[in-house]
């Protein structure tokens, strides 16, 4: 027969693996021809395919609530976020954000953790979030998104979940500072007025002692006058002393009648200088007494009253300063702390920012097109195969369908 040139095929007995050599090299063409096609089709399917970037999230369980001595509680679950994310509840609001229509696919995320193993390999508190797109800024934002759409799921139970109660609770405190705040502002206020009603004080000190310099150039501005007067006084006293007893010793007797009337107003005009000049110098007493006591007021009493209102202003500049500070300073700080703890309050907590590759991961090219290859050579030496059994056996396959 025209087909036992080609010696034994598969199914005729045993084939050695010359003999396939030798099949396949009859039907090079094929093998050649389809594994060309493989080729081409790998070329065609990096040129046809549209590149794809790889958007990397990392998130973790966030804190919903607090302990008492402020340590963070975190509710949900590793495997409750990876479930969420896995099974696409996310779909619905990422569609809506992106300007998606309802009827689209909807974006694939891989939502991956390392869990505690068998041999008490310790596990991780860290879920990775990734998804493909043929736009880098989509990419990201789909998974920003779905944390979002996730948070808004988490916090929709706004009556009994924890971080809702734990935030009315951190909203009542932070009113609490406000109205402590509003009490201590007036409280500064208040000071402040002290401080400027002790001021006046110290003011109206400086025109105490004034006043008291005034009183003590008054007074002696007065006795320069009284020493004046004194010193007249003490003069003409001591003239119509003299004058008197020159009129009495020399006084005659034909006119003895008019010298002694002379002599007696002379004498009375002595006797009123000489009153006049005792109740000067008692004046002058007096007023060095005044002048002591003013003294004595101006140096002892005046600088006492300046001391007290100069450390009554002291003591309160340091209430201002130090009691108001650090008060203001110690609700600034619990404010502060309650305000973080407030932020922190999430459903889930991002680590890090989303990242996106430079370049795309998707279709890896070199692997596409060696895949393509070899499956087109695989194909080519199995068609080889069957189309060189068949080409040998034709006769064969004929005659039975024949006698079929």
């Amino acid at each position: 027969m025209a087909n036992d040139h080609s010696g034994k095929m598969p199914g005729d007995g045993e084939t050695t693996l010359a003999q396939l050599l030798a099949v396949f090299w009859r039907r090079r063409l094929i093998v050649l021809g389809l594994t060309g096609l493989g080729l081409l089709a790998g070329v065609v399917y990096i040129i046809v395919t549209k590149p794809l970037y790889r958007a990397t999230a990392s998130v973790r369980p966030g804190i919903t609530a607090y302990t008492e001595q402020g340590g963070p509680v975190r509710e949900w679950k590793l495997k409750d976020i990876t479930f969420w994310f896995e099974h696409g509840m996310y779909a619905d609001p990422v569609r809506e954000a992106l300007g998606w229509p309802r009827g689209w696919p909807a974006p694939i995320i891989d939502a991956r953790f390392i869990a505690r193993g068998s041999q008490n390999i310790q596990g991780g508190d860290v879920v990775t979030l990734q998804t493909l797109s043929p736009e880098p800024q989509v990419a990201a934002r789909i998974l920003d998104l779905a944390i979002d759409a996730f948070n808004a799921f988490a916090a929709a139970d706004s009556v009994a979940s924890g971080l809702a109660l734990t935030r009315a609770g951190l909203d009542i405190r932070l009113a609490g500072l406000e109205t402590e705040r509003v009490r201590l502002e007036t409280k500064r206020q208040r000071i402040d007025l002290n401080i400027a009603e002790t001021r006046q004080q110290l003011a109206g000190f400086d025109a105490s002692r004034q006043r008291v310099e005034l009183q003590l150039e008054e007074i002696e501005s007065a006795n320069r006058l009284r020493r004046s007067l004194l010193a007249e006084a003490e003069a003409q006293a001591k003239a119509a002393g003299g004058s008197r007893e020159r009129l009495e010793a020399s006084a005659m007797p034909a006119a003895a009648g008019t010298a002694a009337a002379s002599a007696l107003a002379l004498r009375r005009f002595e006797q009123r200088n000489r009153a006049l000049a005792d109740s000067l110098r008692y004046e002058i007493e007096i007023a060095a007494s005044a002048v002591i006591d003013l003294n004595l007021r101006r140096d002892v009493d005046l600088e006492r009253e300046r001391s007290a209102i100069l450390t009554r202003l002291g003591d309160l500049q340091l209430q201002r300063e130090r009691d108001y500070e650090t008060e203001r300073a110690t609700l600034e700080q619990t404010a502060r702390g309650y305000v973080a703890q407030l932020t922190a309050l999430s459903p889930l907590e991002r680590i890090g920012k989303t990242h996106v590759t430079i370049r795309p991961v998707r279709p890896r090219k070199l692997r596409a097109v060696a895949l393509l290859t070899v499956a087109g050579a695989f194909a080519s030496l199995a068609f080889a195969l069957a189309w060189d059994y068949v080409a040998t056996h034709r006769d064969e396959i004929r005659g039975r369908r024949d006698s079929a």
